[in-house]
């Protein structure tokens, strides 16, 4: 998507995030295409959210709420550098197992900031793309996919096993 956005010459300021989530090598790989496309960034280290695998240990692989508690702080954070929304790539394949990367969360967090009388909102490009489409898309970009991040694991390589890398498989097959 920050290629996307790029080649759309949006102004764009990437905004990582460190929860202590099990899988931070995921910050190094978006480091590295925020400086190949010289675009402004800047990380947010949170406290760690309970109940999941990917950060306390316990629970499943979702984070309970995940997107909400990030998409709160990328609000405060856009409104403050007076952007005019924020742009997040959840996709049509993540919505089966993440109920915070289904239309009607999005749906329903636009309202309320609506209702807080806030001028921001957030926009969901490929809600309704496969991880396949965006595979491709990235292809024709020139994205590498070896300088990209699925895995839940720490790294320095894809476990293989975990559903992320099970899902990023699957998209490269298609």
């Amino acid at each position: 998507m920050l290629y996307d956005l790029v080649g759309q010459e949006a102004n764009v300021h990437c905004l990582l995030f460190d929860y202590h989530q099990t899988h931070r090598i995921e910050l190094e790989h978006g480091l590295i295409h925020c400086d190949r496309l010289k675009v402004q960034r800047s990380t947010m280290w949170l406290p760690m959210p309970k109940g999941s695998t990917l950060t306390d240990g316990k629970g499943t692989f979702v984070v309970p709420n995940r997107n909400a508690i990030l998409l709160s702080h990328a609000v405060n954070f856009a409104l403050a550098a007076e952007a005019d929304y924020i742009t997040m790539a959840v996709n049509k394949d993540d919505s089966a197992n993440f109920p915070d990367c289904r239309l009607a969360f999005f749906d329903a967090f636009n309202k309320t900031l609506r209702e807080a009388g806030l001028d921001m909102f957030v926009r969901t490009p490929y809600i309704d793309r496969s991880k396949s489409w965006i595979a491709r898309l990235g292809d024709d970009m020139g994205v590498k996919r070896s300088d990209t991040w699925s895995c839940y694991g720490p790294g320095p390589v894809p476990c293989g096993v975990c559903l992320a890398c099970k899902m990023r498989e699957a998209s490269l097959k298609v």
